[in-house]
Formats: C-alpha cells, sequence, structure tokens
C-alpha cells in the first residue's frame, strides 16, 4: 500500500471507509464490504476543494437552556402521569436536590471561611463519619472532596424524593420522569458553575477535498478527505487521465 487513509463516503449513507492504494489496485474497505479496483479501468479522477459550515456549541448559556427547557418539560410530564397528588411536590424537592449538590461537590459549603464538615468535626462521632465517606468516595470515586457531609446531605435530597416517588407512584413512568428532572436541572447548575470555561457560539469552517473516481461500467466512487491529503496524488501518478482541481465549492 502506498496510501491507506481514512475517509468518509459522500454517496451511500456517508459512512467512513478506509482508503489504501497499491501500484495497480484501489481498495475501498467499509463495514459491510470491500471493493476492489483495478486503476487500468479508471476513465476519470476528479479532486475538488470546498467548505462545509458547522455550529460550535460550546456556549454554557445553551446547556443552561436546554437544562431549563428538559426540566420544565419532564416536570410537566410528572404532574401529567402522577397518580398521588405530592408526587410533582416530592420532584420539586428532587430538583433542588440536584442543584444544591451541583453546586457544593467541587469545593462544599463554606460558612465563615471553614467548610460544613470543618466545623463538625471536632465531635468525635462526626470525625468518624466523615472518616468512612471519605473512605467510600475513594474507593468509588478515586478521590474524596473537600466536604463530604455537606455533598452527601445534598445527595439525600435527590435520593430520598425519588424513592419517595417510587413509593408514591409504584411501578409507572413518574420516576423516570423525575429522573429525567432531576438530570436535566444537574446540567443547569453544571452550566451555572461552569461558564467562564466555555467559549461563545462560534461558525466553523472545515475544508475538504472531495475525490470522484469513475470506473468502467461501475457506479463511480465519491469520498471526502483531508485537503492534504495525498490519496488524489497518488491515483494521479497510478491512472492514465488527467486529474484537475477545482476550488469550487458547489460541487457536492
Amino acid at each position: 500500500m502506498h496510501v491507506v487513509e481514512t475517509v468518509s463516503r459522500v454517496r451511500e449513507d456517508g459512512g467512513p471507509a478506509v482508503v489504501g492504494v497499491t501500484d495497480d489496485r484501489l481498495v475501498v474497505v467499509t463495514d459491510a464490504s470491500i471493493r476492489d479496483v483495478d486503476l487500468t479501468r479508471v476513465t476519470s479522477v476528479r479532486a475538488t476543494i470546498g467548505t462545509t459550515l458547522g455550529v460550535r456549541l460550546r456556549d454554557a448559556r445553551v446547556i443552561g437552556a436546554v437544562g431549563y427547557l428538559c426540566s420544565i418539560v419532564a416536570f410537566l410530564a410528572v404532574m401529567a402521569v402522577a397518580r398521588n397528588p405530592l408526587s410533582p411536590a416530592v420532584t420539586m424537592l428532587a430538583m433542588g436536590g440536584a442543584l444544591w449538590f451541583t453546586h457544593v461537590r467541587p469545593h462544599g459549603l463554606l460558612v465563615g471561611g471553614r467548610t460544613v464538615t470543618e466545623h463538625f468535626e471536632r465531635f468525635r462521632p462526626v470525625a468518624t463519619l466523615t472518616a468512612a465517606l471519605r473512605r467510600v468516595e475513594r474507593r468509588f470515586a478515586g478521590e474524596a472532596g473537600p466536604d463530604p457531609l455537606t455533598r452527601w446531605v445534598a445527595g439525600g435530597f435527590v435520593l430520598v424524593p425519588f424513592a419517595a416517588t417510587v413509593g408514591l407512584e409504584g411501578v409507572s413512568l413518574a420516576p423516570l420522569f423525575v429522573t429525567l428532572t432531576v438530570g436535566s436541572f444537574a446540567c443547569v447548575g453544571y452550566a451555572i458553575r461552569h461558564g467562564d470555561e466555555f467559549e461563545a457560539l462560534a461558525l466553523v469552517r472545515r475544508r475538504y477535498a472531495r475525490v470522484d473516481v469513475a470506473v468502467e461500467q461501475e457506479q463511480s466512487l465519491s469520498i471526502r478527505t483531508r485537503p492534504d491529503s495525498s490519496l488524489r496524488q497518488a491515483l494521479r501518478t497510478r491512472t492514465a487521465v488527467p486529474s484537475p482541481v477545482s476550488s469550487d465549492p458547489a460541487v457536492d
């Protein structure tokens, strides 16, 4: 193989493929098939340089808006399917617990410059409990946070209302919608805490090279690859047909 590249197919399903070029063969391997083309049967090779326009969704406002919208829809779904009048109120408690948990999880809850755990660790039973919580966190998460008491209490405000919903509703759609509501609200809290780490919305232009290979009595092969790909040059030097290069992005 002189050239081996991973490309995307323009036609068919647009899925990925691996293309290889030998002295006299063009081999295209996909998940479902292998296509072997004799280069002497290639009638034309055309290379086109174009661009695609995409959107980079790296903005905390987008995540927050999606989280708010999904939480509202899920909460309305809870109200629609709930069989017990207490279920919506319990769901609100779970949403508040999720927001509290996402707020206190990284650094804890500071009171007077110290975390809640630091205030209560001077009592021996609380210190023993805190040490046990930290061991559990290290075992399952790999590290322990600075304020395990607050974090576990906040987690309880999520799990207890959820368990109450399961008890009130039994096996129904309400517990599922409660889970979606809590998860969406947690996304809102995450977006608020990490807002400074996100970039604004942006339109992104990506250049690509489209290579169209026509074969005698067979369907032509159209693929997209990198603009600096050596595939075009390999096909041009190993076939007897010209390989014009165009910069018109309209060819798609």
